[in-house]
Formats: C-alpha cells, sequence, structure tokens
C-alpha cells in the first residue's frame, strides 16, 4: 500500500495552528493574576501546622529561623504544650543546640502596611548557656516561609516578664521643622517603640543562682523591619 502524502500546504498548517495554540494559551496565563492561578490551580502541599498555630498564617514550609550568632539555621518542628515553647534544633557541624520560642510572648505589629511579630527567642549550645533574644519575624510571599528577620541579644539565662509596644508616635524630621515645611505632616514617620523588661543578675552573681535584678532594655522598630537599640 502505497503512503499517503499530505499535501505540502496542509503540512505548513499544522505548525501554523500549534502556534497559534501556544500564543493564545500565553495570552490566557498572563492574563491571570497570580491569585487565580492559586485558585485554579491550588497547592496541594500540606500546610504546616505550627506556623498555622503560631502567626495564624498558611504555610507550607516551617519556621526558619537563622540561629543568631551561628552560622546555623533551625526549623521549628515541635511544640511543647505544658511549657508553651516552640522548639527547634541546630547543628552547625561545630556547635549543636536548641532554639526556643515563648508561644505567649508572640505580638503581631503592623508596620509599612505589614503584619510582622515579635518574640522572645532562646538559644541554647552543648554548654550551660541559654542565650536570649527579642526576636523579630516576617512572611516571605514570595518563597511561601515565615523566617526570623533580625534580633537582637537580651542575656544569658535571664527572666522575661513582658514586651511591651508603645502607640506609634509620630516625629518629623529636624529639617522640616527647622524650615517650617508646610509638607512635613505628609512626611511623618511613625516610631514603633519595644520595651522588654526582664530579671537578670549582678556581675559578681553565680549563674546558678536565681535571676532577681530588674532590668529593661528599649528597642526601636524600623521601617526596614529592624529593631534598632533604643535610650
Amino acid at each position: 500500500m502505497k503512503k499517503r502524502i499530505l499535501p505540502i500546504p496542509l503540512i505548513l498548517l499544522i505548525p501554523i495552528v500549534l502556534l497559534f495554540f501556544v500564543v493564545i494559551a500565553g495570552i490566557y496565563r498572563f492574563s491571570l493574576s497570580d491569585e487565580d492561578i492559586l485558585q485554579k490551580f491550588p497547592n496541594h502541599a500540606p500546610l504546616n501546622p505550627i506556623v498555622g498555630q503560631l502567626f495564624d498564617i498558611r504555610s507550607s514550609n516551617p519556621l526558619t529561623i537563622d540561629v543568631p550568632e551561628i552560622d546555623a539555621f533551625a526549623f521549628i518542628s515541635f511544640i511543647d504544650e505544658k511549657r508553651s515553647l516552640a522548639v527547634g534544633q541546630y547543628d552547625s557541624g561545630l556547635e549543636r543546640g536548641g532554639v526556643s520560642i515563648d508561644m505567649e510572648s508572640i505580638i503581631p505589629i503592623e508596620v509599612s502596611g505589614e503584619t510582622v511579630y515579635l518574640s522572645s527567642l532562646a538559644v541554647s549550645n552543648q554548654g550551660t548557656g541559654v542565650f536570649y533574644y527579642i526576636a523579630l519575624y516576617r512572611y516571605d510571599a514570595m518563597r511561601d516561609r515565615m523566617i526570623l528577620s533580625h534580633s537582637q541579644f537580651l542575656g544569658d539565662r535571664i527572666q522575661l516578664e513582658s514586651i511591651t509596644i508603645r502607640d506609634s508616635t509620630p516625629t518629623l524630621s529636624l529639617e522640616d521643622n527647622q524650615e517650617g515645611n508646610p509638607e512635613a505632616a505628609d512626611e511623618e514617620i511613625s516610631t514603633i517603640i519595644i520595651d522588654v523588661d526582664y530579671l537578670t543578675r549582678e556581675p559578681e552573681q553565680p549563674m546558678a543562682k536565681r535571676p532577681t535584678v530588674k532590668k529593661s532594655q528599649i528597642f526601636i522598630l524600623t521601617e526596614d523591619f529592624e529593631l534598632n537599640p533604643g535610650s
């Protein structure tokens, strides 16, 4: 049986039709927003229950902690309900230990139209120290991941008493005040001040003793999502 040979015009028509459908598909894809795509083709990866419980955020990835002052990452993988702690482990090769977040200390804050979160963070190692930090967390929507964004050291084996957010205080730049700029009111900067109160020890007091000395530290949360020491 002789093979049927398609006419030349029909052979040329096939890739043209295929190209037409590819163009239509491309136009359709770029006409949709990311939210529309997620609704039509939802991500079926299981949600991380710990991130949901801590921050009420739907994420399929664990909370990632860039361990302060140590070249290592920790993933929060366990919740100790009795002690209200979210716990994770890290191993840098040279040093290993654990991190824990006091769940009762977590505070949401609105910064530049974004909700971020504060808490205390404790880092332990193979020694006897337990180092406490004030920690700031952000949600990275691009990577669908909750991360530790910034932190500041508080002390070793302290006893945290409270983290308090003062009302945002609008301030003007010195230049605007001096020049009497009539549009200065539109350039006000909201300053978020954080007071951290805790108990520590006297310099000569043994670490085995219970902390009894009251101390406070002030931090300023900037619009760049950093915790700067205040005065």
